[in-house]
């Protein structure tokens, strides 16, 4: 009996004649602003890093393609209590530099087309008032790569975080 789920798996061996199996990402949860390829798995894998090392790990987060000034990538995040300003402008600059380490293309754009990843903090709580509200709406599974950006409207932002070079 077989499934199409939709997802990606990665076979890391076996256990006997049984595949040992984990879930990678749901295919087809990838965006392409400028040429950079991201993936949920990468964003992930980026967030996981960053709030590991930072000890500063997000309760939501969802990163969505954003156009004006120019291309780039916005993260929506709500971490359990609220952080300084300059917590998240470290917690911001380290995610960048992350996605840069791990990821050849994100890196290659990012130095052009692609600008640096930005913050919509939300308040602590905020996603899971948003989402309640929304009610039978509301999807099951949290889309930490959410190409639509209407998609979270009438989520309220709390603070924008963007590199300061973006300011200007």
């Amino acid at each position: 009996l077989r499934y199409d789920l939709g997802d990606i798996i990665h076979c890391s061996g076996h256990f006997g004649r049984t595949p040992r199996i984990a879930f990678e990402r749901r295919s087809g949860a990838s965006y392409n602003l400028t040429g950079e390829k991201l993936n949920e798995a990468q964003v992930q894998r980026a967030v996981s890093t960053v709030g590991n090392e930072l000890r500063m790990t997000p309760t939501f987060f969802s990163a969505v393609p954003c156009f004006e000034p120019r291309p780039r990538w916005e993260l929506w995040v709500e971490f359990s209590k609220e952080h300084s300003t300059e917590e998240l402008m470290q917690w911001r600059t380290r995610l960048d530099a992350i996605m840069r380490e791990q990821l050849s293309d994100y890196k290659l754009y990012r130095g052009g087309a692609l600008g640096p990843i930005a913050l919509r903090v939300l308040r602590p709580g905020a996603y899971g008032t948003w989402r309640n509200a929304r009610g039978a709406h509301a999807q099951s599974k949290v889309v930490n790569l959410e190409t639509r950006p209407e998609a979270f409207e009438g989520l309220v932002v709390e603070r924008w975080i963007v590199d300061p070079e973006e300011r200007r």
